[in-house]
Protein backbone atom coordinates (compact mmCIF):
# COMPACT_ATOMS: atom_id res chain seq x y z
CA UNK A 1 0.00 0.00 0.00
CA UNK A 2 1.32 3.42 -0.97
CA UNK A 3 1.65 5.97 1.83
CA UNK A 4 2.04 9.70 1.32
CA UNK A 5 3.69 11.36 4.31
CA UNK A 6 3.66 15.18 4.41
CA UNK A 7 5.47 17.08 7.11
CA UNK A 8 5.05 20.84 7.27
CA UNK A 9 7.17 23.62 8.67
CA UNK A 10 5.33 23.56 12.01
CA UNK A 11 6.66 20.13 12.90
CA UNK A 12 10.13 21.11 11.73
CA UNK A 13 10.54 23.76 14.44
CA UNK A 14 13.05 21.78 16.49
CA UNK A 15 15.74 19.20 15.88
CA UNK A 16 13.86 16.86 18.25
CA UNK A 17 10.78 17.02 16.02
CA UNK A 18 12.91 16.46 12.94
CA UNK A 19 14.29 13.32 14.59
CA UNK A 20 10.70 12.15 15.22
CA UNK A 21 9.93 12.64 11.53
CA UNK A 22 13.05 10.67 10.60
CA UNK A 23 11.97 7.85 12.93
CA UNK A 24 8.53 7.69 11.31
CA UNK A 25 10.09 7.54 7.86
CA UNK A 26 12.61 4.86 8.94
CA UNK A 27 9.79 2.75 10.40
CA UNK A 28 8.21 2.65 6.94
CA UNK A 29 11.45 1.80 5.08
CA UNK A 30 11.02 -0.83 2.41
CA UNK A 31 7.40 0.10 1.75
CA UNK A 32 5.97 2.22 -1.04
CA UNK A 33 6.25 5.77 0.27
CA UNK A 34 6.07 9.31 -0.98
CA UNK A 35 7.68 11.84 1.35
CA UNK A 36 6.86 15.56 1.16
CA UNK A 37 8.71 17.96 3.44
CA UNK A 38 8.06 21.69 3.62
CA UNK A 39 10.62 24.36 4.43
CA UNK A 40 11.90 24.57 8.01
CA UNK A 41 10.12 26.87 10.42
CA UNK A 42 9.98 30.51 9.22
CA UNK A 43 11.86 29.84 5.96
CA UNK A 44 8.81 30.62 3.84
CA UNK A 45 8.16 33.81 5.82
CA UNK A 46 11.80 34.81 5.26
CA UNK A 47 11.43 34.29 1.51
CA UNK A 48 8.28 36.42 1.38
CA UNK A 49 9.85 39.15 3.50
CA UNK A 50 12.95 39.20 1.31
CA UNK A 51 10.89 39.42 -1.86
CA UNK A 52 8.92 42.35 -0.42
CA UNK A 53 12.04 44.22 0.74
CA UNK A 54 13.94 43.49 -2.48
CA UNK A 55 11.26 45.33 -4.40
CA UNK A 56 11.54 48.39 -2.17
CA UNK A 57 15.26 48.67 -1.33
CA UNK A 58 17.27 46.39 -3.65
CA UNK A 59 18.60 43.95 -1.04
CA UNK A 60 21.35 41.64 -2.23
CA UNK A 61 20.27 38.16 -3.31
CA UNK A 62 23.70 36.83 -2.28
CA UNK A 63 23.39 38.11 1.29
CA UNK A 64 19.90 36.65 1.57
CA UNK A 65 21.08 33.23 0.37
CA UNK A 66 23.96 33.36 2.87
CA UNK A 67 21.53 34.20 5.69
CA UNK A 68 19.21 31.35 4.70
CA UNK A 69 22.12 28.92 4.48
CA UNK A 70 23.38 29.95 7.93
CA UNK A 71 19.87 29.51 9.34
CA UNK A 72 19.69 25.93 8.00
CA UNK A 73 23.21 25.10 9.17
CA UNK A 74 22.35 26.34 12.68
CA UNK A 75 19.14 24.29 12.69
CA UNK A 76 20.93 21.14 11.47
CA UNK A 77 24.30 21.22 13.29
CA UNK A 78 26.83 18.77 11.90
CA UNK A 79 25.02 18.37 8.58
CA UNK A 80 26.59 19.93 5.53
Amino acid sequence: MLAVMKFGGGILKTLENLERVASIVRDRAGRSNVLVVSAINNATDSLISFADSRISDGNSVGSFITMLQEKHEAFFPGIS
